[in-house]
C-alpha cells in the first residue's frame, strides 16, 4: 500500500514488481501461536541482480523483510548484469533478509529423469554449500523452480532437511 502512488508514477517499478512479486495464498503452522489475520510475505526468486540493486534498498527504506530464493540460474548465472553474485547474496543475508533455496540448476523437479531424488538432493546441497561458504545460514525454506512439484523428489531429502515449501499452484 505504501508504494501505490510510487507504482502509478513509475512503469519500471510496476514491471519489476509484477515480474518478481507474487501474492500467494499461504497456509502456515505456528504451533500454539496464532497468526495475525492479515499477513503479507514478500518473496523474490532467481537471484536477479535488480533484486539487490533496486529491491533491497526499497525494502530497507520502508523496513520490510523478505525472503530471497536463490539459484545459480543456467546458463547465464556468471553474467552479473543479470544475476547477483554470491557476495551480493551474502550482503542480503547480512542486512537481515532470509536467503532460501531455489536449487542450483533451477530444474523443474518433474524434469530430473532417472535418479530424480538423488539429483534433486544434489541440487539443494549445492546451494546449501555455497551459503555456508559465504557465511549464510543453511536455508530452511525452499521454492520449487517453475512452481512444479513431485512427491518423489522429497525422498531425496527426507530426514536431512526441514523445509517450508513455496508452490504457486
Amino acid at each position: 500500500m505504501i508504494y501505490n502512488n510510487y507504482f502509478i508514477k513509475s512503469k519500471f517499478f510496476i514491471s519489476l514488481f509484477l515480474n518478481t512479486l507474487f501474492f500467494i495464498p499461504c497456509f502456515a503452522s505456528t504451533g500454539d501461536k496464532k497468526l495475525p489475520e492479515k499477513v503479507v510475505v514478500l518473496t523474490f526468486d532467481d537471484a536477479i541482480e535488480t533484486q539487490y540493486s533496486v529491491v533491497m534498498p526499497l525494502l530497507k527504506k520502508y523496513s520490510f523483510g523478505a525472503t530471497f530464493f536463490v539459484c545459480e540460474f543456467p546458463p547465464d548465472f556468471a553474467d552479473k548484469t543479470k544475476y547477483m553474485s554470491w557476495k551480493q547474496i551474502a550482503e542480503l543475508n547480512h542486512e537481515g533478509f532470509e536467503i532460501a533455496n531455489h536449487s542450483k540448476s533451477h530444474t523443474q523437479v518433474t524434469d530430473y529423469g532417472d535418479n530424480m531424488p538423488e539429483k534433486f538432493a544434489a541440487d539443494l546441497d549445492s546451494i546449501e554449500q555455497r551459503c555456508l561458504q559465504y557465511g549464510i545460514p543453511r536455508p530452511v525454506t525452499f521454492a520449487y523452480p517453475a512452481c512444479t512439484t513431485n512427491p518423489a523428489a522429497l525422498e531425496g531429502v527426507k530426514g536431512e532437511r526441514l523445509f517450508t515449501g513455496k508452490n504457486m499452484r
